[in-house]
């Protein structure tokens, strides 16, 4: 009896606001394109969403959404899923984050996702990532953290020498005590560029699995998408419990009997 595969996709994206028309209708089919099942938005910018409002920047298969609002334009994050494949099970929300457990509709499991937009402030950090420890202490089993943290991890993540040591080492403290692991960007180092003509580039965005989520989805994996309408690049995560199978190098004992085998072998 084989096991059940358990495959979606979620898109992790900071839109840099949503009040534009023609980018709007940009990021709906972008996200129509993805074929994703979950939609994580940062810095929608929308001090209010209505479900109107909604359907300008969201495909008609994302029809059901929670969101953080902005604080006037500052901010503001939304959750988007597909209730075909997910029912919402509870929604909470803090300063910078918005937390939502949904379960599937087609399989028996269950997973919360924490949509982060972290604070431009290096005063607020500290509180950002005591939040991030109070959400994980009311958090059950599976859990996927995703966003736009604003914080780097070390040297790799930036283009220039201008980093603040003291919040790397604070940032990776954070992760290891939510026992979080943070999936790869494989296609790419930077997530974010200030666009200038010697331009800033750093790795702003991340996805993080606690171990109950990895277990879920052992075989996921992220791919970077064209960054056009915003100034960070959309991050499409590939969700899948499939465990790809390694080739394996079965000999043949007949092999033996025939008479160019040794002197094809040994010299090697």
């Amino acid at each position: 009896m084989t096991s059940e595969v358990r495959i979606f996709n979620l898109l992790c994206w900071n839109v840099r606001g949503l009040g534009d028309r023609d980018k709007c209708n940009s990021i709906r089919d972008h996200v129509a394109n993805c074929h994703t099942s979950i939609a994580c938005f940062q810095e929608t910018k929308l001090a209010t969403t209505s479900f109107l409002k909604a359907k300008t920047f969201l495909p008609t298969s994302l029809s059901e959404f929670r969101c953080l609002d902005a604080s006037g334009s500052r901010g503001g994050v939304l959750i988007a899923w597909d209730p075909n494949a997910f029912c919402l099970v509870s929604s909470s929300t803090q300063q910078y984050s918005l937390t939502t457990t949904l379960a599937s509709t087609m399989s028996d499991f269950t997973f919360s996702i924490t949509n982060v937009y972290g604070p431009a402030v290096h005063a607020d950090v500290q509180h950002f990532l005591d939040s991030l420890q109070a959400i994980l202490e009311r958090t059950l089993g599976a859990w996927v953290v995703a966003g736009d943290f604003n914080l780097i991890r070390g040297e790799a993540d930036k283009n220039n020498s201008n980093i603040n040591h003291a919040l790397c080492s604070l940032f990776n403290s954070s992760i290891d005590a939510l026992a979080l692991t943070e999936l790869p960007l494989l296609d790419r180092r930077f997530t974010w560029s200030n666009g200038r003509d010697d331009p800033t580039m750093e790795r702003l965005d991340r996805i993080f699995f606690n171990s109950e989520m990895s277990i879920l989805f052992p075989n996921s994996s992220i791919t970077s998408q064209t960054r056009d309408v915003s100034d960070h690049t959309p991050l499409l995560v590939h969700m899948s419990s499939k465990i790809p199978k390694t080739s394996t190098f079965h000999f043949e004992n007949n092999w033996l009997l025939h008479a160019d085998l040794l002197p094809l072998v040994l010299p090697a």
